[in-house]
């Protein structure tokens, strides 16, 4: 099961198991330049067929300012084109390959809250949701609603209950205190990881995530 709360990019995924090759060509067949990509990104998404806005989806993110997902209070997406180095188009050969893949899967446009209800025993269950963090600023405008403090606390009690369930799980985070108090009870893992929000190069660093499992970890 892979689920998502952006209806977008759930729907993305149908449509990319469902109909690759029209999706590919719909996404080919559009232009990289400024112009352009302004032209789509201002489309709006509801007032469009499924296929198309797959294909816009797939579009801005290939052509945006770091491959960002982000939107403003309204819904709308609002990340600047990419002026240098936008991303090149994956194959035909990557589409088909990706829906094989997709084919196997369950797709659910669904809060964690309530994906994680289907946990049963003996499941894997990895979870990568925005960061909240109160000391610093980081980037996890997601949608127009952000991933609070309050609700990382609700994450951390369906994590108890996979457990009680017999399940495992891996978390990834931001290296914090409150993700780190919350995790007290398992296992944790700091790794470096490459931030790429930076708009210049000199300025992009590496960052620290925890990983937090009921899992013994390989040392």
């Amino acid at each position: 099961m892979l689920a998502d709360k952006n209806p977008e990019l759930i729907e993305a995924y149908e449509v990319l198991r469902d109909r690759a090759d029209e999706l590919y060509r719909e996404v080919a067949s559009r232009s990289s330049s400024s112009d352009a990509y302004y032209r789509i990104r201002g489309l709006r998404p509801q007032r469009m067929s499924s296929l198309k806005r797959a294909a816009r989806f797939i579009y801005l993110n290939r052509h945006c300012f770091n491959g960002i997902y982000r939107t403003n209070r309204d819904g709308h997406f609002n990340v600047p084109y990419a002026t240098s180095r936008a991303g090149a188009l994956p194959t035909l050969e990557d589409f088909r390959a990706c829906a094989s893949q997709l084919s196997k899967a369950q797709l659910r446009n669904w809060d964690f809250g309530t994906t994680l209800r289907y946990v049963r025993a003996n499941d894997f269950v990895y979870l990568d949701p925005p960061y909240a963090v109160t000391s610093r600023r980081v980037f996890r405008a997601y949608g127009p609603r952000d991933f609070q403090i309050g609700d990382l606390e609700r994450l951390f009690g369906h994590l108890e209950r996979i457990e009680k369930l017999g399940a495992k799980f891996l978390l990834s985070y931001a290296d914090c205190k409150e993700v780190r108090f919350l995790a007290r009870h398992w296992e944790t893992s700091r790794v470096a990881v490459r931030r790429n929000i930076a708009g210049f190069v000199a300025s992009r660093r590496r960052a620290y995530e925890v990983l937090v499992t009921n899992m013994q970890m390989a040392s």
